[in-house]
This record gives C-alpha cells, structure tokens and sequence, in this order.
C-alpha cells in the first residue's frame, strides 16, 4: 500500500511536468523557479531521538507547481514533493528504518536584487518544507506509523540546474542536520536585469523631491512673491545680488539669500546659483532655467554634504517651474508707479521708481509694494507685501552686489 502511494506521487510529478507550460512575465524580483520545474535531490544527514544517533539519506522529488505574483514581485514559489528516508541506527540504535511521505514546499528567492551582491545573493534559495510521513519499517519505539514531517534551510544553485543546500530535518521524533545536492529540470523564469546604477538611479530619485520641493517654496518666497517677477536680462555672467527677507507672522523671521547668474546658454536658458542663509545654516542650490522659468536641472548638497542632481528630462517630472512666475513689462507695472524718490539700502543709494499694487481674491487682500531701479541686476532694490487681513508682512531689501561670482557645484 505505502509503495503504490510512493509510485503513484512520482507518476504524479512526472505526469504534471509534462502538462504545465507557465508564461513568462519578467519581473524585477523573482526566484530560480517556475511552475513545471522539476527537482530531484539526495541529502545525508544526522539524527537524533532521545539520544539514539542515526545516519539518514533523504531522496526526494518536488515539483513546483504554483507562482504567486504581486505586481512586478515574485519570489515566492509553492510545490510538492515526495521524499523517502532511509535511516541507519548508531550503537544500541542499530538497524534500519524506511519511510516515505509528502510535502508542500515553500521557496523565497532573491534574483533581481543582485545590486547588494550580484555573485551571491541572486542563486540563494530559502525553503521550507511541511508534510506527513509514514515509517514502513521503524526499529526506533518512539516512532509511530504516521510521523510530520519538515525542513527548513538554504539551498545555493551553482548553475542553473545543479545546486547544494543545508538544511534541518525533522522525521517524528528524530532531527538533525542534512547536506545535500539537487538537480532541477526546466528553464528558471525571466527576471528582469536589475543593475547597481539603475537600483542606486531609482533610490535616489524618491530623494531628489524634498529638496526640489524645498527649492520651489524658497524661489517662490523671495524672488517671485504673489507670483510676479521683474524681468532678470540685466545680470550678467557673474552678477549677483545679495536680499535680507523679513518676514513677521506671529513671531519675526529673517534669513539672508544670495541669487547670482552663472552662465547665459546659446538656447535662452541660464544656469543660476541660489544661496539661502538661515542662521548658521547654508542652503546651496545651483538650477537651469529656460526663458519661461520652467526648472531644467537641479545641481544641490544634501544633509551629509554629498552633491545630487536632478534632470527634468531624465528623471521623467519635467513640467515643474522655478516659479509659477509673470514677468512684469515697464507697460504692465507703469500705472502702479507712485513716485521716483532715492532709497538708501545696505547695498548703496539708488534711484527708484516706487510701485504700489492692491490685490484681492474671494478672501483675503494683499497690497504689493516695490522699489525698482534699472541700475541694479535684477531691477529690484527693495519690495514689500502684506496680507492685510491676517497682517502678515515679508519684506525683502538689497543688502550687497557681488561680481565675479563662480560655480560651486
């Protein structure tokens, strides 16, 4: 009876091999296996029940016969097997035992994440392995008829097909440790190539957005507040301008931000340097705009001092903007021109024409105010705004003109 049960499970593996054609979906992390592959292993081992030592051989054949996917993930992989034990008994233990059963299998590969160690994490397979035996001839008294049966261990593929595992086995009452060997049959799944650059690329992308994020609110914050910009042409390469921005909500904060034009591309576009001083801390951000103030590249430093890069075209977000900006024409500003009076900043005495600008939407009302001078880059000497509901107030003045300025980045 127990023969005709061992028999008919290893007609069963060989029957369902012949009959299962699995697809193949490349995913970015599977395993060695698919549904249909056909494992065949030997493993030595020793054991022991309640001090009775045995040596134990474990024959086994396993098909693999299910896959779970989760999306691009899949490496798991769930089969049967059936395993035979031979046992030889050690000192007053000595005699044979023989034994067959089944099991389901359970396996965790690592193939695709081969960034961590491409020559040694992707052929490892992890395994498991729950069933129930039956113990045809058992000298050992402490075992029964029937007996659960497990494994758990490590298994390393040297090829595809060949590979040798270690694993703990337990049979009843006896347990032990087992080596052993295995040789698969069928083709292992397609796994997309997954490199170190490519994996380190996609990490670091999911890093790039506080900073970019952090960028747009700064820029926005000082040079293109309510979202109104004066027209930048009067930088040169190597100009750059140094503001003191105030702002009073609740409580006064004041911080100190560099703007300076690096380099003007035959295409409009211009390589600008952003420094932001917040008390003792420096905030570094070198940035490509084109001549719709549509963020290009960003070159910055981040927490532990390293320089990262993000790249509007590689990195697949292009569309964000330095500013959601409007740059002001002399026609546009000119009815909010109270007056031309001097202005006396610590970056010098200038000249300026005095703007004033109400604005209101459905809740609140703002009123702008700027002083604007052709004589400096950038034309802005000083500018103010107020919600006048709320009085929240930022000011921002001219403190100093640099020349000369360089790339950091």
């Amino acid at each position: 009876m127990i023969k005709k049960m061992f028999l008919t499970a290893l007609l069963f593996l060989c029957f369902t091999t012949v009959f299962l054609f699995p697809q193949d979906n490349p995913v970015w992390w599977g395993s060695m296996y698919k549904p249909g592959n056909l494992g065949v292993s030997a493993a030595l081992g020793f054991e022991s029940d309640s001090g009775a030592n045995s040596f134990v051989v474990y024959p086994e054949a396993e098909i693999i016969i299910f896959k779970p996917k989760f999306e691009q993930v899949a490496p798991f992989d769930i089969g049967f097997g059936a395993r035979g034990r031979l046992g030889i008994g050690l000192g007053s233990n000595s005699g044979f035992a023989f034994g067959a059963g089944g099991v389901v299998t359970l396996h965790l590969g690592f193939r695709g994440i081969d960034f961590l160690s491409p020559r040694f994490i992707s052929p490892l397979d992890v395994f498991s392995e729950l069933g129930i035996g039956f113990n045809i001839l058992k000298p050992a008294s402490s075992n029964s008829l029937v007996s659960f049966i497990s494994s758990s261990g490590i298994r390393y593929f040297i090829t595809d097909a060949f590979a040798a595992y270690a694993c703990y086995t337990s049979w009843g009452m006896s347990g032990g440790g087992t080596l052993g060997v295995t040789l698969k049959l069928g083709k292992k799944p397609v796994v997309a190539e997954h490199k170190f650059e490519e994996t380190v690329a996609e990490i670091q992308k999911v890093s790039y957005y506080p900073y970019l994020m952090q960028f747009q609110w700064m820029y926005w914050y000082t040079f293109a507040l309510g979202g109104w910009v004066f027209d930048d042409s009067s930088y040169s390469e190597g100009d750059g301008t140094v503001w003191r921005i105030s702002s009073t909500q609740g409580d006064e904060d004041q911080f100190d931000v560099e703007r300076s034009l690096l380099k003007v591309n035959p295409d409009g576009s211009k390589w600008w340097k952003a420094r932001f001083i917040l008390d003792k801390d420096e905030i570094l951000y070198e940035f490509l705009i084109d001549a719709d103030y549509n963020l290009l590249e960003l070159k910055f430093r981040d927490s532990e001092g390293n320089i990262g890069s993000w790249d509007a075209e590689k990195d697949g977000t292009k569309g964000w903007v330095g500013a959601p900006a409007d740059v002001l024409t002399y026609e546009e500003y000119e009815p909010w021109i109270v007056d031309t009076r001097d202005l006396t900043t610590p970056a010098g005495t200038f000249t300026v024409d005095y703007l004033k600008h109400d604005y209101a939407d459905a809740d609140y009302s703002y009123l702008y105010e700027w002083w604007v001078s052709d004589s400096v880059p950038g034309v802005m000497v000083k500018f103010h705004w107020e919600n006048q509901e709320e009085k929240d107030e930022i000011t921002g003045e001219l403190i100093k003109i640099l020349k000369n300025v360089k790339e950091e980045l």
